[in-house]
């Protein structure tokens, strides 16, 4: 259950970003932990789905080049993610890693998981 409500929260996000409500910025970096992420075997995803995600992260991401580095020692792989959301003066950074929700004293970006984006975006309508 709790997979299927976050699938359609990330259904609306996506909507979102297609409709140009939401700008999704990454970086070669993430594009390269996306392609590692989407392979976890716990999201069940097949090569298809992994393929049709990273189609449309290449459709609807805009590209940046990362010029810039927010230390966070927790997990050197969040750096990057705090990094780009700071280079970009970012208004959110939506994320579940609990780890980045808790560096919010590292940007000014707001950091937020997928439910409470989802819903300023629904009160933003």
């Amino acid at each position: 259950m709790a997979y299927a409500k976050e699938n359609a929260l990330a259904a609306d996000l996506m909507e979102n970003v297609i409709s140009n409500k939401v700008e999704w910025f990454i970086c070669k970096e993430i594009l390269k932990e996306y392609k590692i992420v989407l392979r976890i075997k716990k999201l069940k995803l097949n090569s298809t789905k992994q393929s049709e995600m990273l189609q449309f992260i290449a459709d609807f991401a805009k590209n940046v080049e990362l010029n810039s580095e927010v230390y966070f020692s927790r997990d050197r792989d969040d750096t990057m993610f705090l990094s780009l959301a700071e280079q970009i003066g970012a208004d959110f950074l939506i994320t579940d890693d609990k780890q980045l929700l808790s560096a919010s004293h590292r940007i000014k970006s707001k950091i937020v998981n997928l439910k409470d984006m989802v819903s300023v975006l629904k009160l933003l309508k």
